[in-house]
């Protein structure tokens, strides 16, 4: 738990204001710019409005963790793995198989959360909770 001006902040605190608005601007960008989704489309695939793929495409929501996410080709890979999920239909197969798909996210936030400072001990923790003691991510 990090303190910033007095008041304690939460990793998933963190993870929901700023974290996985990057996440999605980041599987934003790859959906319209390099599977040509329109953003209607991306809005539908993404649980958000056109409005918001707007603004994660120009930078105004999203932007904190973008950079961090697009420049780690480990990071970037998983981005490009579930954008070809979600531009293919396949979203609903991934969370059948083992939710490979929330796992994809859990890795890329704890990654780039500055509050986790043992990613792997952060992971067997998600993992032991929400994805019923599998620990392989």
């Amino acid at each position: 738990m990090a303190m910033r001006l007095g008041v304690a902040q939460m990793p998933c605190e963190l993870a929901a204001k700023t974290i996985i608005p990057s996440i999605r601007a980041a599987v934003a960008k790859i959906l319209v710019e390099e599977y040509g989704i329109p953003r209607y489309r991306a809005a539908r695939l993404l649980n958000t409005t056109p409005a918001a793929i707007t603004n994660y495409l120009e930078g105004r929501r999203g932007s904190r963790f973008l950079d961090k996410i697009m420049n780690n080709p480990e990071l970037l890979a998983i981005i490009k793995k579930i954008s070809k999920m979600l531009a293919e239909g396949l979203e609903n197969q991934a969370s059948k198989d083992g939710l490979e798909y929330q796992k994809m996210i859990c890795t890329i936030c704890s990654s780039v959360n500055p509050l986790i400072e043992d990613r792997e001990a952060h992971l067997t923790h998600v993992a032991a909770i929400h994805f019923k003691g599998e620990t392989n991510t």
